[in-house]
C-alpha cells in the first residue's frame, strides 16, 4: 500500500523489520532493513543511514501508520540547505521544564545530511542500559521512547533551538499553522487549546480548530487499521501528492529561534534553552565548541579513589587502542568530567564512561573505513569488551557504597 501511494515520491524507501519476524530481504522491490528489537535498534538504523549520507540530502523517519505527503515535503524542503544540521518535525515541549527535553514527534521527522554527519560519531556506539533507566539521556535501552531519545541526542550536539543554533527550525507556516500533523487532518480540527501535553508551551499565536493546519501539510498519522489505510491512502495520495507550482505558493518562514509561551515558562533556562538543573549526566550543548557537555558532572569531587584508579586503567586501554594520544586530547577533559560525576547518580555511571569511550572508538572506526580497511571490527569488539567491563565494575561499585535516593 505504501509502495503504491506515497512511497513513489521517495528517492529511496526502506522497510525496517524486527529480526524475530524473519522477514524477506526485499518486498516488492523495496529493500528491508532488519534490526534486533528492542536493543540496539537506534545504533543499527543510524549506522545504516550513515552509509547512505553521500547519496541523499534528506532522511525521513516515519511510523508505519503515517502517511507522508511527499510532494509537499519536497516543496517544503527545497528551501533548506541539506548540508546544514536541520532536524524538522512537530516539536513537542511538554517535558522541557522537568527533563530539559524538546523533541520532534516520532510520527514523522526529517533529518538533513548535515545533521546526521554531526550526530553520527556520537550515536553509532551508544551504551546500553536496562529499561526505565535514564529516561532523559542519549542511550540505547529497552523501552526507550525513540523520539525523545533522538531529541536529547540531537540536543547534545547542538541540534536544538537556540539563539545561535537554529537547527530545529520552526516548521509552522507563515500563518502559524501546523505542517507536520501527529493525528489525522479531520482530528486536528477538533483539537482546541487546553491544558494537555499537546499544547504545553505552545505560543498563543498557534492556530487551532478549523484554522489549525496548513493546506500543504507534509504528514498525517494514526491510520493503524489496514482497512482504514486502504481506504484513506488513495484519497490522501490524490489530494496531497499531485504536482504543484511551488512558485505560486508562499515560502516557509525563515529559520527562527525556538518559540514558546512565556506565560507557561516559569523556570530558568539559558540561551540554548537548557533548564537550570538538567538531569545529571544528560548531554547538553552550551554553545559553539561546547557540544556534548555533561550536565551536573563535578570535577572537584575526588571522594571515590576507585573511580580514578579505573580511569587510569581505561586510559591505558585507550592509548593502546588508538596508538596516538593526540587524536583524543581535545576530548580529554570531557572524558574526565564524565568519570568523576557525583557517585549518588549511580544509575548513570556506566553511561558516563562507555558513552565517551565508544565515541572515540567510532571516530577511529570512521578513519579506518575512510582508508578502506576491514579492521574496524577490532574496535567494535573492543568497545563491547570495555562496556561489559564497566558493567562489572558498576556492580562492584554499588556493593561498596550505600545507596542514595
Amino acid at each position: 500500500l505504501i509502495i503504491d501511494t506515497f512511497g513513489r515520491g521517495c528517492t529511496k524507501l526502506y522497510f525496517v523489520l524486527d529480526e524475530a519476524s524473519n522477514g524477506p530481504k526485499e518486498y516488492h522491490g523495496v529493500e528491508t532493513l532488519t534490526i534486533s528489537l528492542p536493543s540496539n535498534k537506534k545504533k543499527k538504523k543510524i549506522f545504516r543511514v550513515q552509509t547512505e549520507l553521500n547519496n541523499f540530502d534528506w532522511f525521513i523517519k516515519a511510523d508505519d501508520d503515517t502517511f507522508i505527503m511527499t510532494e509537499n515535503m519536497r516543496g517544503f524542503l527545497q528551501y533548506y540547505d541539506p548540508n546544514y544540521p536541520h532536524y524538522l518535525g512537530h516539536t513537542l515541549r511538554a517535558r522541557w521544564g522537568e527533563e530539559n527535553l524538546i523533541f520532534n514527534s516520532g510520527v514523522c521527522y526529517v533529518m538533513s545530511r548535515g545533521a546526521l554527519n554531526k550526530l553520527g560519531p556520537y550515536i553509532s556506539h551508544l551504551p546500553s542500559l536496562p529499561a526505565l533507566t535514564a529516561r532523559s539521556h542519549c542511550i540505547d535501552r529497552e523501552g526507550a521512547g525513540e523520539d525523545p531519545t533522538m531529541g536529547v541526542c540531537m540536543g547534545g550536539v547542538g541540534i536544538r533551538p537556540g539563539k545561535f543554533y537554529l537547527f530545529v527550525c520552526n516548521t509552522l507556516d507563515h500563518e502559524m499553522r501546523e505542517r507536520f500533523l501527529i493525528f489525522r487532518p479531520e482530528d486536528h480540527v477538533k483539537i482546541i487549546r487546553e491544558d494537555t501535553w499537546y499544547w504545553a508551551f505552545k505560543p498563543p499565536q498557534v492556530k487551532q480548530g478549523e484554522d489549525c493546519c496548513s493546506p500543504y501539510i507534509v504528514c498525517a498519522h494514526n491510520y493503524k487499521l489496514l482497512d482504514e489505510a486502504q481506504y484513506w491512502y488513495p484519497i490522501l495520495q490524490e489530494k496531497y501528492n499531485q504536482p504543484k507550482d511551488w512558485s505560486k505558493i508562499p515560502l516557509p518562514p525563515l529559520p527562527r529561534t525556538f518559540i514558546y509561551d512565556p506565560s507557561q515558562a516559569n523556570f530558568e533556562f539559558d540561551d540554548y534553552f537548557n533548564i537550570k538543573n538538567p538531569p545529571v549526566g544528560q548531554r547538553i550543548c552550551l554553545g559553539p565548541g561546547k557540544e556534548w557537555q555533561c550536565a551536573g558532572c563535578n570535577l572537584s569531587d575526588p571522594e571515590d579513589l576507585c573511580r580514578y584508579t579505573f580511569l587510569c586503567i581505561t586510559l591505558c586501554l585507550l592509548l593502546c587502542s588508538f596508538h596516538c594520544f593526540s587524536r583524543i586530547s581535545s576530548h580529554f577533559i570531557v572524558f574526565i568530567e564524565m568519570l568523576v560525576a557525583p557517585s549518588e547518580h549511580r544509575t548513570d555511571f556506566t553511561y558516563f564512561v562507555s558513552q565517551n569511550l565508544t565515541f572515540y572508538i567510532s571516530q577511529r572506526q570512521q578513519m579506518i573505513y575512510s582508508k578502506g580497511s576491514k579492521k574496524s571490527m577490532n574496535y567494535i569488539t573492543f568497545a563491547v569488551f570495555v562496556e561489559n567491563l564497566l558493567k562489572q565494575f558498576k556492580d562492584f561499585f554499588l556493593k561498596k557504597r550505600p545507596k542514595h535516593e
